[in-house]
């Protein structure tokens, strides 16, 4: 059986030449899952963390406090009932409230108090 012998000079070359492509392989995939994610970081909305709301200084402990959330200026502020978009009512303690608007759209929003 006849061996082969491969000089150190070649050895080098070879082993050089197996690690520039490993390096490049490497970095072209950085550089494209790196552009593949870029748009969707770059146009993505922030989630809205939400709309927390806290009443101060009512007169009196007695009753409840109703919070009214709009999206647009339809039925505001007179006609919540009708046209606001989320509504909550919360007993009033210690003559505060507070009332809190979570998973909702990130947007522009009037909000409408009123204690019964």
């Amino acid at each position: 059986m006849k061996e082969s012998v491969i000089s150190k000079s070649e050895r080098i070359f070879t082993a050089k030449w197996l690690q520039v492509p490993v390096l490049v392989l490497w970095a072209e995939w950085f550089t494209i899952l790196t552009l593949i994610d870029l748009p969707a970081a770059a146009f993505a909305q922030a989630p809205c963390p939400g709309i927390h709301v806290k009443i101060l200084d009512i007169n009196n402990s007695t009753g409840t406090v109703a919070c009214a959330l709009f999206n647009s200026s339809v039925g505001f502020p007179t006609e919540y009932l009708r046209s606001a978009t989320n509504i909550m009512v919360i007993k009033i303690r210690k003559s505060q409230a507070r009332c809190d608007f979570v998973e909702i759209p990130a947007g522009t929003y009037a909000l409408a108090v009123v204690h019964d």
